[in-house]
């Protein structure tokens, strides 16, 4: 697995080929924000890094999130997104839109990301002003029969736009990116050629691409 430490206290951890979890540390107890696959050891990684207590919060429900929970002894995530989960799994807890957690010196608030999947959370990280996004947010975004219609995702992350936070965390990405670009993102989905269409089990999946010589962003999403 490889290893980025992206702050004194937060480690961005490749657990298998572009999926990646986020271990963040405090002076009395640690988070580790999604459990990747499953398919390595996550939870000896951690246990090498820091012996501090730590609590696994998951940003959504899907499989190369929460494959290495089982691994720990519990685990959080939006109970809107418990249908996602795949066996087995440790005893989960509903992880609500403004539960705030005291890491010792880092304070972390649980924040509504939905779009990507409908229960989608990010992980504020006050003192860092640093936003852990897991899939929803990204240089691109997927909006698959699980998540919102690009209309109602719109006004998800709008308000996501007024966290205080510089950098966010993906995913699928080893590095922070600016806040700049979710606002390109959110210039995106504002332009989309159908931006009330809604996610289905059917139809086509479109693929619609900006760029403004900067920065690029890719939206999928599927329509009736």
């Amino acid at each position: 697995m490889n290893v980025t430490r992206v702050r004194p206290n937060v480690w961005h951890i490749e657990e298998s080929y572009r999926v990646y979890c986020t271990l963040v540390t405090g002076r009395s107890r640690a988070v580790l924000w999604d459990t990747g696959t499953g398919r390595k050891n996550l939870r000896e990684l951690v246990r090498e890094i820091t012996s501090l207590p730590c609590l696994v919060l998951c940003s959504h429900g899907h499989a190369d999130h929460t494959g290495g929970n089982a691994l720990f002894d519990a685990a959080a995530l939006s109970r809107e997104d418990w249908p996602l989960l795949t066996p087995p799994q440790p005893p989960i807890r509903d992880l609500r839109a403004g539960e705030r957690l005291d890491l010792g010196g880092e304070q972390a608030a649980a924040v509504p990301l939905a779009g990507h999947t409908r229960g989608s959370m990010g992980l504020l990280l006050e003192r860092e002003r640093l936003l852990l996004a897991g899939d929803a947010l990204g240089p691109n975004l997927m909006l698959a029969e699980d998540g919102l219609s690009p209309a109602e995702t719109l006004r998800s992350l709008s308000a996501a736009a007024r966290l205080p936070f510089d950098e966010y965390l993906a995913s699928h990405a080893p590095l922070p990116r600016p806040r700049a670009q979710l606002d390109f993102l959110l210039r995106h989905l504002a332009n989309l050629p159908d931006p009330a269409a809604a996610p289905c089990r059917g139809g086509e999946l479109m693929r619609s691409t900006m760029t403004d010589g900067k920065r690029r962003s890719v939206i999928l999403y599927k329509t009736e």
